[in-house]
């Protein structure tokens, strides 16, 4: 575990250091032989972009009998990367996106991957997103290719068939580039966004964790030249609260804003998204997914585990910022991920049939384990949460001590009984609320819905509460936390709202309940209401599923 993030630190600082010398980037370019073999190679090229902007990129030119052609792969990178200059680089080896799209060279796809607008070797400073620039300039690689590499494999129209892979803010660029530009054919979006504002901000209070790790990664990444940093709207977030200007910024660089004006992602998508990604949560990626069934297109979607996970906030999974699972169960049926994204590309751009047909919609449990489905379930079961009070900034400030050693006493130790649907904590640990308890194997999979209302003895600021769902499972003291999610309250007043997407395989005498409490390391910037109090009253409805029935009674609400 630790060889694997030393690794990661000593590839991100060589890359600091030597990434101009080693990537000798060009505006010359000689196109490749239109009738000749090709071998296998990667040369490093400075194009111009809309609007006149220098786009550093990588082409990976594939190895090509003479006279044939193959389709194009865009790759490029997420918030505070490079692109993948060569196959020995942070992307090329340890990030899904990058070792799906060296891995498309290989099977004979020429590949590009590009730097961002403001880092790497492209010019300019960081947009976020914005339509205008970035978006933009994806197109203007598109037209780049179309125009320098002769033998793109054509469609029966004649237009070149082009695939876009990316993760976090790379998948952002595939969607949001796929809502205007009818030319890519496939994409394959990791993780990321439906509502940028949402994502950053859950009722408008902002995950000042990933905000300032997000920051200093962007400021990295541009040189030091992250000029929407320095904003003042932008640093006001630091307060913990979502200000209008950043509101109506973010909405500009939201798939949300342009699929509600009934435009449509014009491509076939596979979405990945992760059930544990506390920065853009799974609900995120089921919004694309409904934004891309509206346009009749071939839509596939795995919810993973992972994604966005900040160690060590969260528990470690492999990479301390991003990490996806190497393989993808789903009802008993074993994909590994990155080929499972090839076959979806060689399907829908070279027409090969894949060996393992890719599921409609697959949710997993765990790394090994997980189910298909016709639909995904949007509330359920409702359960009545009884007025509880807790106290608020003191509750949860512990839990990184005090949780580990629940665990460990439930290993010592284990509770021979315990009262049914008995509600503990509430002063310095988290009121954990039980709501329901298993009496037959049950599977808790899908949305929850919540209808609450908040309200706290703070009175010169807003007091904040924060709600997670959780299991106590039989015997054990340690609440498992679904998800890693939690969600904000801030502010008195009723919340009725979708809660993030949970995922846990329930036994016979484990506890569901509700978890409340006024901290959390992941809006450790944010918390009001220190000697204070809250109580949360009202309902929550679970996405309850009997195992295995996959066909029916699944939802009460779906898409």
């Amino acid at each position: 575990m630790f060889k694997r993030l030393l690794y990661v630190l000593a590839t991100l600082i060589a890359a600091i250091f030597v990434f101009q010398w080693l990537t000798a980037a060009s505006f010359e370019f000689d196109s490749p032989s239109t009738t000749e073999a090709l071998s296998e190679n990667y040369t490093q090229i400075l194009i111009k972009s809309h609007d006149g902007t220098t786009i550093g990129l990588t082409l990976y030119q594939p190895q090509l009998a003479a006279g044939e052609n193959a389709p194009l792969i865009l790759h490029t990178n997420g918030f505070g990367g490079t692109r993948a200059a060569r196959p020995l680089s942070l992307y090329g080896q340890l990030m899904l996106s990058g070792t799906s799209s060296i891995a498309a060279w290989h099977r004979g796809y020429w590949m590009i991957s590009f730097d961002q607008r403001g880092v790497g070797e492209s010019g300019d400073e960081i947009h976020l997103m914005d339509p205008d620039f970035e978006v933009k300039d994806f197109s203007a690689v598109i037209d780049w290719a179309i125009a320098n590499i002769p033998r793109i494999s054509k469609d029966d129209n004649g237009d070149a068939i082009i695939g876009a892979v990316g993760e976090s803010y790379g998948g952002g660029s595939a969607v949001n580039a796929s809502l205007r530009d009818p030319r890519i054919d496939a994409i394959v979006p990791l993780t990321t966004w439906w509502d940028l504002s949402d994502a950053f901000g859950a009722n408008r209070h902002v995950k000042s964790a990933w905000g300032g790790t997000l920051g200093l990664l962007g400021t990295f990444s541009s040189g030091f030249d992250f000029g929407m940093a320095i904003e003042p709207e932008y640093l006001a977030l630091f307060n913990g609260y979502m200000n209008d200007k950043v509101d109506a910024d973010m909405d500009r660089r939201s798939p949300m804003t342009y699929c509600a004006q009934g435009m449509s992602i014009q491509a076939d998508a596979l979405f990945i998204q992760g059930f544990k990604d506390t920065l853009f949560p799974l609900n995120q990626g089921l919004n694309n997914r409904a934004c891309a069934l509206t346009g009749g297109k071939d839509v596939r979607f795995v919810g993973i585990q992972d994604g966005h996970k900040l160690w060590p906030i969260q528990p470690w999974s492999g990479l301390p910022i991003f990490n996806t699972q190497e393989t993808i169960v789903c009802d008993g049926q074993v994909f590994d991920t990155q080929t499972m994204i090839l076959d979806w590309l060689d399907e829908k751009l070279k027409g090969i049939t894949p060996s393992q047909e890719i599921p409609k919609l697959c949710l997993t449990f765990s790394d090994d384990s997980g189910r298909n489905l016709e639909q995904v379930t949007y509330g359920g079961e409702s359960f009545v949460i009884p007025s509880t009070i807790f106290h608020l900034t003191p509750s949860g400030l512990l839990e990184g001590l005090l949780d580990p050693l629940d665990s460990l006493m439930d290993r010592i130790s284990p509770l021979a009984e315990q009262p049914a649907l008995q509600t503990t904590g509430g002063s310095i640990r988290p009121a954990f609320v039980p709501l329901y308890q298993a009496s037959t194997p049950m599977d808790l999979l899908g949305v929850p819905l919540i209808d609450v209302n908040f309200t706290s003895t703070e009175s010169e600021h807003d007091g904040v509460g924060y709600l997670a769902l959780g299991v106590r499972k039989a015997g054990k003291r340690h609440i498992e936390i679904l998800s890693d999610q939690y969600l904000p309250l801030p502010g008195d007043g009723l919340y009725q709202q979708e809660f993030p997407a949970v995922s846990f395989q329930l036994h016979a005498g484990d506890e569901v309940g509700v978890v409340l409490q006024g901290f959390t390391w992941q809006y450790l910037a944010n918390s009001e209401g220190l000697l204070s109090s809250g109580t949360v009253a009202g309902h929550i409805a679970l996405p309850l599923i009997a195992p295995r029935t996959l066909s029916e009674g699944l939802s009460t609400q779906s898409f």
